[in-house]
């Protein structure tokens, strides 16, 4: 019997990003889903369980740290990766 594909959800504001990352992962067969906010991503996490959240920590609004912060405080985040595009640069 074929294992279950696994879920992953993508939390990016870069829309761009969110759909470069869509693309790759489903590619290699996994079941992707995305939220632009992290509090879309919060709702998302409590009406189901995805198996990975890649997160991107700097978002207007529920920032990434924030959302996660949430999501374990109800007990919905096992596995997250967070993820960030900003550098800071030191002269």
């Amino acid at each position: 019997m074929p294992s279950a594909r696994k879920s992953i959800l993508i939390v990016d504001d870069d829309v761009g990003m969110g759909d470069t990352l869509t693309d790759i992962l489903q590619a290699n067969q996994y079941e992707v889903a995305t939220a632009h906010s992290g509090d879309a991503a919060v709702s998302m996490m409590r009406r189901r369980a995805y198996d990975l959240v890649l997160m991107d920590i700097q978002m207007p609004g529920l920032n990434g740290m924030e959302a996660l912060a949430t999501m374990k405080a109800e007990g919905l985040a096992k596995h997250v990766i967070m993820m960030t595009a900003h550098t800071k640069a030191s002269s």
